[in-house]
């Protein structure tokens, strides 16, 4: 996730000028992506490697730079490199897919899920090794959660809820519900954590503490994971007669490299494992569901993916609860307003008729 910090942590290791150039990092081109994945990118012309970064050695048993203007065929099956190219022409293949899996790592004893999408022109595509055991049906444990979720009968006791539901099916130390304030300031107001976990509830955070740049991101992708943020990242290589690999925009991508300034900050607060929901109403960011572990987690993709949907479906749950209960707030200030209209016309004095009685304006306000 990108930065939900401790206020304590931040005072460690940003003054406000770091705090300025947080706000101006252009996190989106980082020119380098986590290491236990894979990054190629693709001319969609020709299937030709233009970049090429992360653990290709483990996994494709082949140095980044050996992969440099070689063809797609090199690493994929006939079938597979056809897939890629009708990705490649598809006019709208910005969002992220997941057009097959491969075998990888030695002798092919591991398997990678491939995610492929559009940016800076190029196809790029992602090679994410599978470390924890997927669910058999996480769309059955996504259910679920939801059927329990939709017990809630408020807005709070939904968030509350949806941290239940999480921290009970990935079993992370600390799960927050994180909500933004008009002010632009945030506030946990729903938490889920083990038993020896400092608590987070009720703590507010300053506007700063997530940048602009990085709500965007949020917002425009429902789902963020930092599977060990003890990581150096790995550089993305490119063809001399490329673009530089830090023009190459990864708004979109699940492995791009955060930011040195978040991972510190996690250290700081004991953080090793992080993901984050985006809670999305209306178009604007709403919320985070923010989750932290101290020791290292790879969440498989069929199970982040899960967790996508659910925040989109927690999302069209709170918009449709706050709609009803502004709906009732606004009924409540229509009759307490005309109640206060009936008391004033019946008191002589105008002070009287707005206070002396229940409800009053104070009632209104």
């Amino acid at each position: 996730m990108e930065p939900i910090f401790d206020s304590a942590a931040n005072a460690l290791v940003a003054n406000e000028a770091e705090l300025t150039l947080c706000d101006r990092e252009s996190i989106h081109l980082p020119g380098a992506i986590q290491p236990h994945c894979v990054l190629l990118a693709l001319d969609p012309e020709d299937l030709r490697i233009i970049h090429a970064g992360g653990d290709t050695q483990g996994l494709l048993a082949a140095s980044p730079q050996s992969l440099l203007g070689e063809n797609a065929s090199r690493l994929f099956s006939q079938d597979q490199v056809e897939r890629l190219r009708t990705l490649a022409n598809e006019p709208c293949t910005h969002r992220a897919v997941h057009p097959f899996s491969i075998a990888s790592g030695a002798e092919g004893s591991a398997t990678s899920d491939v995610i492929a999408y559009r940016s800076s022109g190029l196809l790029l595509i992602e090679l994410d090794p599978r470390r924890e055991q997927s669910p058999s049906n996480p769309l059955e444990i996504i259910q679920t959660a939801l059927r329990n979720i939709q017990q809630a009968d408020t807005s709070l006791a939904i968030c509350q809820s949806v941290v239940d539901e999480v921290r009970r099916i990935v079993g992370f130390d600390r799960i927050m519900f994180y909500r933004f304030l008009a002010d632009g300031s945030g506030a946990v107001i729903a938490e889920a954590t083990a038993s020896n976990i400092d608590s987070f509830l009720g703590l507010h955070f300053p506007e700063s503490d997530i940048p602009k740049q990085a709500r965007e991101l949020y917002r425009t992708n429902p789902i963020r994971a930092i599977p060990d943020a003890r990581y150096a990242p790995a550089p993305i290589l490119s063809l001399p007669d490329a673009p530089s690999a830090s023009t190459l925009d990864l708004s979109h991508s699940a492995i791009r490299s955060v930011s040195p300034i978040h991972r510190q900050y996690l250290a700081n607060m004991g953080v090793v494992a992080s993901m984050s929901m985006s809670i999305v109403i209306r178009g604007r960011l709403w919320g985070l569901v923010a989750c932290h572990h101290a020791n290292p987690r790879y969440l498989p993709y069929n199970l982040r993916e899960a967790f996508a949907l659910l925040a989109q479906m927690v999302s069209s749950q709170l918009e449709a609860r706050a709609s009803a209960e502004s709906f009732e707030v606004q009924k409540h200030s229509a009759k307490v307003h005309e109640e206060l209209l009936n008391r004033m016309s019946e008191e002589p004095e105008l002070a009287a008729g707005l206070v002396r009685f229940r409800p009053n304006l104070r009632d209104l306000i």
